[in-house]
């Protein structure tokens, strides 16, 4: 995936017991956004932000 050329401030709005939800979270900070996840960023969950 290329890096985007505008870095953007993305929430995603997911259960994180929704199954695609980690994946989809670690592709957009591997594309260069920063990105929000509410229970990501509150407890140490370090396979989404790898």
């Amino acid at each position: 995936m290329d890096k985007p050329k505008i870095k953007r401030r993305i929430y995603v709005a997911s259960s994180w017991r929704n199954k695609p939800y980690l994946e989809v979270v670690k592709r957009l900070r591997e594309a260069g956004h920063e990105v929000y996840a509410l229970p990501l960023d509150k407890v140490s969950c370090t396979s989404a932000k790898k």
